[in-house]
């Protein structure tokens, strides 16, 4: 899993198996700036890419990391966009218990869709809702609401 993992961000720059959506990462090496205007944290340069299920990453992607919290007066929001090359990236974003999703790799896509009914039977509060390319282009430009 780790060669094929390895082969595939070294051939294309993206990881090309959609069943790789149903693992756990870790980001890492994050470079993180607090933003007066939109009062949140914005990451500043790349993305690190630590773990992918059990498997050792250690790749960077050029990407955004978002977070904002409204100190109880609204939901908490959690963003994450990474582009591993100018035409592929996927896009999560955490407002509550809604996960909003979207990447380029249409199966990517398909997987999540897949998965919705079952993540919102197994968590009645929890829901996935595909996200809009405009939505994707907010958090690419660092601009958060």
């Amino acid at each position: 899993d780790r060669n094929r993992i390895i082969n595939e961000l070294t051939g294309f720059g993206y990881i090309a198996s959609a069943d790789v959506m149903n693992k756990t990462f870790s980001i890492s090496k994050v470079k993180m700036i607090y933003n007066d205007s939109s009062k949140a944290f914005i990451s500043d340069g790349e993305i690190g890419l630590a773990t992918l299920a059990k498997t050792g990453i250690n790749k960077s992607s050029p990407g955004t990391l978002m977070i904002k919290s409204y100190g109880g007066k609204f939901e908490d929001v959690f963003g994450i966009f990474i582009e591993p090359t100018a035409n592929d990236y996927i896009y999560f974003k955490f407002v509550g218990s809604t996960l909003n999703y979207l990447a380029s790799d249409l199966n990517c896509v398909d997987k999540i869709k897949e998965t919705a009914p079952k993540t919102e039977k197994m968590k009645k509060d929890y829901k996935l809702q595909q996200s809009t390319v405009e939505e994707v282009a907010k958090i690419k430009m660092k601009q958060v609401e």
